[in-house]
């Protein structure tokens, strides 16, 4: 197009501009080149290896490899050579939350939100890790704040009523359930916090009516097992006649394997942040 042209034709007359050749990489990883991207992003760096807008782009481009480690590091070599580029804290927190690690993913995205202090997606996130890190009332106020943004959001909402599930408010937990339900009455997260819920206030008969109604694939999955157990166990426990049956034993078979307080801690937020 015509401006890589006259890019090209600037970089016939100055070969080792750094600007020149990030904008190269810009314009072909606008197109989706992703080779020809990194090659001028790389040669761009070479001659300035703290040309931040090119550090940026190196950070896209390897996290867009999967490269999260890499990725990392390149977005906060950015952001610390130009206080104008926030937005690459948020990015950074992306990498660490991919990589596993919550506490440093947990830095960046306070980082992220002492810059924009309304970030939808940092707050969600943000919450997310704290959930899987077992800090719920913290979690719950992230969720809750990031609800104030967007109403709309039905991920804001599941993680807002997981939060009030794990701090142990099951009437606000249950409502935004039925919230959720009432929009879509396919919604298959909704429908396990509300079975875990009722079986938190041992009302175990309306969680297995409620789990029952999950689509197959959530049938198959280790936290529907999980619940699913944990329901039939109650009811056994509670009258060994009726229930110590082969719903038990079909599900006792089902989280062989499992790790069952991993499963308690997080099965639930993986669940929802992975559909």
């Amino acid at each position: 197009n015509e401006a890589e042209n006259a890019l090209f034709k600037a970089l016939e007359m100055d070969e080792n501009n750094s600007e020149i050749l990030y904008k190269l990489g810009f314009c072909f990883h606008r197109e989706g080149n992703i080779q020809e991207a990194e090659k001028y992003c790389i040669k761009a760096l070479e001659i300035n290896p703290e040309h931040d807008r090119a550090l940026a782009l190196s950070g896209k481009i390897k996290f867009e490899k999967e490269d999260f480690e890499g990725a990392a590091a390149e977005f906060i070599k950015a952001v610390n050579l130009s206080k104008e580029m926030p937005y690459l804290y948020f990015n950074a927190a992306e990498c660490f939350y991919k990589l596993g690690r919550l506490q440093r993913s947990m830095e960046f995205y306070e980082k992220t939100l002492e810059c924009c202090p309304e970030h939808f997606e940092a707050l969600l996130n943000y919450a997310v890790c704290l959930l899987k890190s077992g800090q719920y009332k913290d979690a719950l106020n992230k969720a809750r704040k990031a609800r104030m943004i967007n109403s709309n959001s039905e991920k804001a909402a599941l993680i807002y009523a997981l939060g009030c599930l794990k701090c142990g408010i099951y009437s606000s937990a249950l409502d935004k359930a039925d919230m959720l339900l009432n929009k879509n009455s396919e919604n298959d997260a909704a429908k396990l916090i509300k079975a875990a819920v009722l079986a938190e206030i041992k009302n175990h008969q309306q969680a297995v009516s409620v789990l029952d109604l999950c689509s197959e694939k959530t049938k198959n999955s280790d936290i529907y097992n999980f619940l699913s157990y944990k329901v039939y166990s109650s009811l056994a426990s509670e009258n060994p006649l009726q229930y110590n049956n082969g719903m038990l034993g079909f599900y006792s078979e089902k989280i062989k394997g499992i790790d069952l307080e991993l499963m308690k801690k997080s099965g639930l937020i993986s669940y929802i942040t992975e559909q």
